[in-house]
């Protein structure tokens, strides 16, 4: 019951990134604020649809979402980005920073378990949703920052121009079968011995 509990509560978290995306658009200020809306938007959606039900393709991508820590953090990052002055901004934000900071104590209450979509609410007890979600990569969040950051001239425009490149090498890196998976500088030994590398997943 508890998690079917959860689960609503995020789908309503979803909905308001989503609404707070397709209110930032018009009026239209800059390139910077239709990506970010955009995103938003996309989130939202993410969120919904990983309440409900985590597809397969996205397991490798989203892992962190199986963790209430990680769950939390991702909704309390967003609840500040949505987060508005007055009106629907406000009411959205500190609904999804409060619900984000749930997440983060349920991470230390050992009874409960990890988050599981509600159409896969059965497998938590046989061990199944929860623990074989892997960690999302760099490239999708490395363009996301590069546009919090890009600034229309000097130091900002700089910056965010090379960090949204860095996070698209990235990703055309996920496709190029060649190419090892990322693997941490301390760690870069291990990969021929078929250690951390095996572990670590493709850029996103």
């Amino acid at each position: 019951m508890i998690n079917i509990v959860l689960v609503i509560l995020g789908v309503i978290a979803g909905v308001f990134i989503l609404v707070s995306g397709a209110m930032g658009i018009y009026p239209l200020h800059s390139i910077n604020q239709v990506v970010l809306c955009l995103y938003f938007i996309l989130i939202g959606l993410a969120v919904i649809v990983l309440e409900i039900a985590m597809p397969a393709a996205w397991v490798s991508w989203l892992g962190f979402y199986s963790r209430w820590a990680g769950k939390g953090a991702f909704f309390i990052f967003f609840g500040f980005l949505i987060l508005g002055p007055a009106g629907y901004g406000l009411v959205a934000g500190i609904y999804v920073i409060v619900l984000g900071a749930v997440f983060i104590v349920l991470h230390f209450i050992n009874k409960v378990p990890p988050p599981v979509p509600l159409t896969r609410r059965n497998e938590v007890s046989s061990g199944g949703a929860g623990g074989n979600y892997q960690r999302y990569n760099e490239g999708g969040f490395f363009i996301f920052f590069g546009f919090l950051i890009l600034g229309p001239a000097g130091y900002g425009l700089v910056a965010g121009i090379y960090v949204i490149v860095l996070g698209a090498v990235f990703i055309v890196l996920h496709f190029i079968n060649k190419v090892p998976p990322p693997v941490p500088l301390t760690r870069r030994n291990e990969v021929s011995s078929g250690g951390a590398g095996g572990n670590y997943q493709r850029y996103n």
